[in-house]
């Protein structure tokens, strides 16, 4: 058995239903917020969390006793640090598509589990559809197998021959135009869209819809809520003063004009540490929200709304949720976090 097997068998056995319980006081004083996307939906062809996995994972924290917390309560007790946080989750998820009320809304549901849904507010208002949609139907499309690409500091050249290698150019494409400007970003989409010779309709196919505001009030009754995510999906930090400060502000209005319930939390698109600053934080602060979500993977402490003056609330960290049940019971019983702390003083 090579190095990497022993290392899965290792976890599986420490991460095993009757051994979990002995790491659930590493939990203490942290909490665990997961970031989902996409719910895979065989009726459209779409990819993305597994249903059945989700209601696995559910179960096994009911199971366990932990506490599934609304996001809002959860801020409220990071602020605070009363009661002392002990096997707490929260669960995310990001943009707004339709999937979730088809899909995830039901087992968030059926296990009584609060979730807070982050809205790309002009997605729902149908304004727009989300960029890396549009360039995924356009090369899934064209009659094309290759395309050059010029994003002003390197021109790339790309060619496919199948799904994969076709998958892999879009995947390629889409971390580099998230590293450019804003304008320079749709420029290139247009561009991109006119060589590959395909039209992009003006909204979006129902597998890359979004839900309705409708939607998102009806699923209030199911313990959801919703909080601001942009109104287009720009990397904030990209763009100039006037236009970052309006995709926060406008964002957060929409979303309390809607679903006047939601909690004064925002989410930053991408949500790394490049795709933000300083001056996000304060605009946040000046929008009236208390709290922001990045896509740092770690756990959630009060110590976070005392860093940096205050601003550490601005940046709450989030796990990515993982189809791998080994990984995510390590994160949620607390064997992550005494792995950190292990790394750190091996480091030091």
């Amino acid at each position: 058995m090579g190095p990497a097997r022993v290392k899965r068998a290792a976890l599986a056995a420490l991460t095993h239903d009757a051994v979990l319980p002995l790491a659930f006081p590493l939990t203490q004083g942290v909490a665990s917020i997961f970031m989902l996307h996409r719910f895979a939906d065989p009726a459209l062809g779409t990819g993305g969390h597994e249903p059945e996995v989700l209601r696995r994972r559910l179960g096994m924290l009911r199971r366990h006793h932990f506490e599934l917390l609304p996001l809002a309560d959860l801020v409220v007790r990071l602020q605070d640090g009363d009661p002392p946080l002990k096997k707490a989750v929260a669960f995310t998820v990001d943009d707004g598509y339709a999937d979730f009320v088809r899909v995830g809304l039901g087992i968030f549901t059926e296990f009584d589990c609060p979730v807070t849904v982050f809205a790309v507010t002009g997605f729902l208002d149908g304004r727009c559809w989300l960029w890396w949609d549009q360039l995924e139907l356009a090369l899934a499309t064209t009659r094309r197998d290759k395309i050059d690409v010029d994003l002003g500091t390197v021109a790339l050249r790309y060619r496919w021959t199948d799904d994969r290698t076709r998958d892999g150019v879009w995947s390629d494409l889409v971390e580099r135009l998230k590293r450019v400007d804003d304008t320079t970003r749709r420029s290139v989409l247009t561009g991109l869209v006119r060589d590959l010779d395909v039209e992009v309709p003006t909204t979006p196919p129902a597998r890359y819809a979004p839900m309705s505001w409708d939607d998102a009030r009806r699923c209030l009754k199911h313990g959801a809520a919703f909080g601001p995510h942009t109104v287009t999906h720009p990397i904030l930090s990209r763009l100039d003063d006037r236009q970052s400060e309006a995709e926060i502000r406008e964002s957060w209005g929409r979303v309390k004009t809607e679903v006047p319930t939601s909690p004064a939390v925002f989410c930053y698109p991408n949500g790394d540490p490049d795709s933000f600053t300083p001056r996000e934080q304060e605009a946040i602060r000046a929008a009236g929200m208390s709290a922001a979500l990045t896509t740092v993977d770690d756990f959630a402490s009060p110590s976070l709304f005392q860093a940096d003056g205050g601003a550490g609330r601005f940046a709450i960290p989030r796990f990515p949720y993982t189809e791998d049940d080994a990984a995510f019971r390590q994160v949620v019983s607390g064997l992550e976090r005494a792995k950190r702390r292990a790394r750190r003083l091996l480091g030091s």
